[in-house]
């Protein structure tokens, strides 16, 4: 307790580490993300992010892997759970490009994409999108979209020119989603990574596709289609071709892993869908267009 102030220079798990040091220490940290201790403010924090990703540096939301439970019982396994609360925003950001060139190409690519599904989910959001959040998505969308565009044009070096830019677009998305939310992306994504400890953003990644063609299959007349004429624009494609040329060009970034090459098995079918709806409710619920067990499993299926 003897520290005065936070500096937070990293990804996405220092930031939400040093997030949880700028608050009042609490009994257990099982508790503070169970909601069982309050969150509460007390040493400023200063974030400099060294990926272009997480958005961290701007939200309200924490996450870490702990212990999972049911109806307050320890269930013996692990879970992604994010602790969400303004006391928690840290106090100060700063945005250095050069911090990123050491950033290896996959990580760099995943954090990337990382905040293009922020930014998605933040356009798509039925119920807390605002006028902030359509402005600050809409222009993460463009810069990541047009950066991945120089890449595949390039080469993966061309992005040394662009990191500005990506880091820009990975903090204006976390401005997004602070306003708007994510969605079921992370929410379906969460016990992937609890689990197989798949880096956030291939894990969000490896769901990202098969969740937005859903999506379009289900209600495409919607936002969607705003987000498709958006994206054919920036893609110059023809609008009902924007998803699958988005999903080609990110595929070209970084090739796919199907869930089977992490681990994921024939239990996890039933699993995972049963601890989205016990765990991620704040996600799920923020779903273009709503999700059961059954449409969970398939789209888990669908990406194995």
């Amino acid at each position: 307790d003897s520290y005065d102030r936070v500096i937070a220079v990293g990804g996405g798990a220092i930031m939400d580490l040093c997030k949880l040091l700028g608050c009042k220490r609490p009994d257990t940290v099982h508790n503070l993300y169970f909601k069982r201790f309050p969150v509460i403010h007390e040493k400023d924090v200063i974030a400099i992010p060294t990926t272009c990703g997480t958005g961290s540096e701007c939200t309200n939301i924490s996450v870490a892997i702990v212990k999972d439970e049911k109806d307050g019982v320890l269930t013996g396994g692990e879970t992604k759970l994010g602790l969400v609360s303004d006391d928690i925003i840290p106090n100060k950001v700063c945005l250095i490009p050069d911090l990123l060139r050491t950033l290896p190409y996959k990580p760099f690519a995943c954090s990337a994409i990382d905040a293009l599904v922020h930014a998605t989910e933040s356009f798509l959001s039925p119920h807390r999108k605002t006028i902030t959040s359509e402005l600050f998505s809409e222009k993460a969308m463009d810069m990541i979209l047009k950066g991945f565009k120089l890449i595949d044009e390039k080469g993966p070096d061309a992005r040394f020119d662009y990191m500005l830019e990506f880091v820009t677009a990975s903090f204006y998305a976390g401005i997004a989603f602070l306003k708007a939310g994510c969605g079921p992306v992370h929410g379906m994504s969460f016990p992937l990574g609890g689990t197989y400890h798949v880096p956030h953003g291939e894990s969000n990644y490896m769901l990202f596709g098969a969740i937005m063609d859903y999506y379009d299959e289900k209600n495409p007349t919607g936002e969607i289609m705003k987000f498709k004429e958006l994206v054919a624009k920036i893609l110059g494609c023809k609008v009902e071709d924007a998803i699958p040329e988005m999903n080609a060009l990110l595929q070209r970034i970084l090739p796919l892993r199907p869930l089977r090459d992490c681990g994921f098995t024939e239990a996890d079918f039933k699993a995972f869908p049963q601890s989205v709806e016990a765990n991620q409710q704040r996600l799920m619920t923020n779903a273009y267009y709503p999700f059961d067990l059954e449409s969970e499993e398939a789209i888990y299926r669908k990406c194995y």
